[in-house]
């Protein structure tokens, strides 16, 4: 699992907020989803600064998709360089689970609420 991402650019806050899209081979969801569920885990425990981390299964596209918010570029560069997502990388490339690389792309908040 290969995980490049754009140049990190932070919103007006500093925060930089990242999409990534996993698709798994025929009959590897289950194995992918405990995956990103145990490295969602490891994010909660290790990465304070990680303000958001949610893991989804997209059912009509068949991936799940990963939408972290990190604090500030230094957050989301610890994150890429953390033992945790080094070790999941490894794991899943030498399972052989994904049908491609990861996509990932650094995204621009436009506008948001919350409620």
């Amino acid at each position: 699992m290969s995980q490049e991402t754009s140049t990190l650019t932070p919103d007006s806050y500093g925060q930089v907020y990242v999409v990534s899209y996993f698709k798994p081979l025929a009959g590897k969801k289950d194995i992918i989803i405990a995956g990103m569920k145990e490295l969602a885990a490891a994010v909660e425990e290790n990465e304070p600064r990680t303000q958001v981390y949610e893991v989804f299964w997209d059912e009509e596209e068949g991936v799940v998709v990963v939408m972290p918010k990190y604090a500030d570029v230094a957050t989301a560069e610890a994150h890429k360089n953390s033992t945790h997502l080094q070790e999941a990388m490894k794991r899943s490339t030498e399972a052989v689970v994904l049908a491609a690389p990861p996509q990932t792309k650094v995204l621009t908040k436009l506008a948001s609420f919350v409620r």
